[in-house]
């Protein structure tokens, strides 16, 4: 949906979880030739050249808004972690 819509920039507001969804889909938009499984935290992944991102945590104490890590389910829990996915803004909605 995102790639449709190529927007300038993505919001995630929730809990870890949304924020971390949030994440991976912003790796699928920017960049679409990219297996999730694949990222390599030492290698440049390229974000923000089509989006912003930014973080509003309605949750206490999961640290998803300040930390380049996301986990995510499919089928089974997978960790993707990366110094860029760090959201480039964040706000605490508690």
């Amino acid at each position: 949906m995102a790639r449709e819509f190529e927007p300038g920039i993505l919001i995630a507001v929730g809990g870890g979880s949304v924020i971390a969804a949030a994440k991976c889909i912003w790796i699928g938009y920017e960049r679409p030739d990219l297996d999730i499984r694949m990222v390599n935290p030492l290698e440049p992944l390229g974000l923000r050249k089509k989006a912003f991102f930014a973080a509003v945590l309605t949750t206490s104490g999961t640290g998803s808004e300040a930390t380049g890590a996301a986990v995510i389910t499919d089928g089974q829990k997978m960790s993707v972690v990366h110094p860029e996915l760090v959201p480039s803004a964040e706000t605490l909605g508690v």
